[in-house]
């Protein structure tokens, strides 16, 4: 946990802010850079670059549509686990 008052720590990062335009600073964090689209990633597993397991919230241009995506992916594509919606105390969908 990193406790700045309320306000978002640069770790050295140079997109990652805590500057909501539409007025909530406090509670808001955001990853920007200019027009590159932005990837966040929770691993499950990591052992080494090859082998990983995580949940990815991003952008996909590639499609040719592009779409903003919630993914699950592992290292070996055949295997990532399916993605569910927690809601109160348990697993809906």
């Amino acid at each position: 946990m990193i406790d700045n008052n309320g306000q978002a720590v640069q770790l050295g990062l140079t997109n990652l802010f805590n500057s909501d335009p539409g007025g909530d600073v406090a509670d808001t964090l955001e990853e920007r850079n200019g027009t590159t689209a932005q990837n966040l990633r929770v691993y499950s597993s990591y052992t080494n670059p090859t082998t990983w397991q995580r949940t990815s919230l991003g952008f996909d241009a590639t499609d040719g549509a592009g779409y903003a995506v919630l993914r699950s992916e592992n290292s070996t594509s055949s295997s990532a686990p399916g993605l569910g919606l927690w809601i109160g105390s348990g697993l809906k969908w």
